[in-house]
């Protein structure tokens, strides 16, 4: 490491021998408590049924075959949608969703997306996991573990719902990698103009080309080429059928106004709290001061590499003010990569990393079935907006010049260790 105050030391072998007992202890115990939820949910007793927004594109398929919209609720139940899900995905997915109707996809449909989804509940750990916290089984396990138990069991929230907010964020997170390392970025806006056309709050994430390495205009203006496309395809279906355009979001008013399906950000905690003595706007502004807080912050980091790419993607994630738990659960390993830097400095990454994982499960899991002022709409903004300050704190300490250096993961034999050694691996 180029600056001369950072020692290394190395532990003897016994250490490292007991740490990765640690390691491995950790990741198998999490893993058992996840399938222990999941089992409790989906198989034991009064159960939450598997797969739940399913039956929402099944049935969108079916009305289109049988000449009806699905935007007409009642034709929605008709087909078997259940009565408090609406169809709210955009015009243009309702016409490709007509295109499954007529070909020979359409006895398969189910399948198809299940299959889809559980590739992408691998796949979207995985890949966070191998880039935030290092390669090794017992990593990766760790980082699927919390993965599905963080943030009150969002990914195991996220499996049981099989929406497909998860394959986006798959196809998303798997196509910035060769952006992440080796500045490609021609997947990734391929998968991001796809995954706007699904929902538009996946814009957010051109940030991540734009601050990856620095400052790119280049890709301020393909991110912008990217948004002008996106909105043009919103145009062009409010054109094309205007009729349909406003029952989607006559449905998007249903779904989350009417039923208070708002989300756990800081827009859902000020509308559920809003009385008539707020004014309507109090939830956008809530939510328009937090997204600016984390953007001051994490523009006033002196970081780089994987420090910088966790930021980039809990920003993005968090700028969505109606968060699911198939959002926040994308944030879990970031999140946990960025605590372990500043957890028991002085011990070894792997202890690290394990106590990060669980002291922030445990944090998280106090919105469970927990008073209301602990609600997850509260609970989860402060957890994240806390690890980027902290996180922030240690960028500007850990070398003279304020740029923070990612060690590689450690190996069996030896552990390189100072007061402010961070986790994460560094760029290959």
């Amino acid at each position: 490491m180029s600056d001369s105050r950072i020692s290394a030391q190395t532990f003897p072998l016994s250490f490292g021998l007991r740490d990765k007992f640690v390691l491995r202890t950790a990741a198998t115990a999490i893993i058992v408590a996840s399938l222990a939820v999941f089992i409790d949910r989906h198989l034991v007793g009064a159960t939450s049924p598997l797969f739940w927004d399913l039956p929402v594109y099944v049935a969108a398929v079916e009305a289109h075959a049988h000449g009806l919209s699905p935007y007409d609720h009642e034709a929605l139940m008709a087909f078997g949608a259940p009565r408090e899900f609406y169809f709210t995905s955009p015009p243009v997915i309702s016409w490709a969703l007509r295109l499954v109707a007529v070909s020979p996809l359409r006895p398969f449909f189910s399948e198809a997306v299940i299959v889809t989804h559980l590739f992408a509940m691998i796949a979207l750990p995985l890949a966070l996991a191998s880039l935030f916290i290092g390669r090794g089984i017992a990593r990766i396990a760790l980082g699927f573990g919390a993965y599905l138990m963080m943030f009150t069991t969002a990914g195991i929230t996220s499996l049981g719902a099989a929406n497909n907010g998860t394959l986006l964020y798959a196809a998303i997170i798997l196509a910035a990698i060769p952006g992440f390392r080796r500045d490609k970025w021609a997947l990734f806006h391929t998968a991001v103009f796809v995954a706007a056309i699904f929902k538009p709050f996946y814009v957010t994430f051109w940030i991540l080309p734009v601050l990856a390495h620095g400052f790119a205009w280049r890709q301020v203006l393909i991110g912008s080429i990217g948004n002008v496309l996106v909105a043009a395809c919103y145009l062009f279906s409010y054109r094309s059928d205007t009729a349909e355009f406003a029952q989607w979001l006559v449905n998007l008013h249903e779904q989350i106004v009417t039923l208070g399906h708002t989300g756990i950000n800081i827009f859902g905690a000020v509308t559920q709290r809003a009385g008539s003595h707020l004014p309507t706007f109090a939830p956008y502004a809530a939510q328009a001061c937090f997204v600016l807080l984390m953007c001051i912050n994490m523009l006033q980091m002196r970081c780089r590499g994987h420090v910088r790419w966790a930021l980039l993607i809990i920003v993005a994630v968090f700028i969505n003010p109606r968060l699911m738990p198939y959002d926040v659960a994308v944030t879990s390993i970031p999140v946990v990569a960025l605590a372990s830097t500043m957890v028991m400095r002085r011990f070894s990454p792997d202890v690290r990393l394990v106590a990060a994982t669980f002291i922030f499960t445990a944090i998280t899991m106090l919105s469970y079935r927990t008073i209301d002022v602990l609600s997850a709409s509260v609970l989860f903004p402060t957890v994240v907006f806390f690890v980027m300050v902290a996180a922030a704190r240690v960028s500007q300490s850990t070398t003279s010049s304020g740029l923070a250096d990612y060690p590689r993961a450690s190996t069996d034999r030896e552990y390189l260790t100072r007061s402010d050694y961070p986790v994460l691996p560094t760029s290959r």
